[in-house]
């Protein structure tokens, strides 16, 4: 977990996607010891050069 994460996000993400992914996504933050959504969170930042 980033030390600099807020602590309340304010907008929701809607977004249409295969059934399987999202399976593979909660695996993998399951083993990572994340939420879906802080797996999720991450890869945006990642995406858009805001990751550490």
């Amino acid at each position: 977990m980033m030390a600099d994460r807020p602590l309340i996000h304010d907008a929701v993400l809607r977004v249409r996607i295969n059934s399987a992914l999202i399976q593979n996504a909660a695996d993998k933050a399951q083993r990572e010891s994340m939420s879906l959504s802080d797996l999720v969170r991450q890869a945006i930042r990642n995406e858009v050069g805001l990751g550490q």
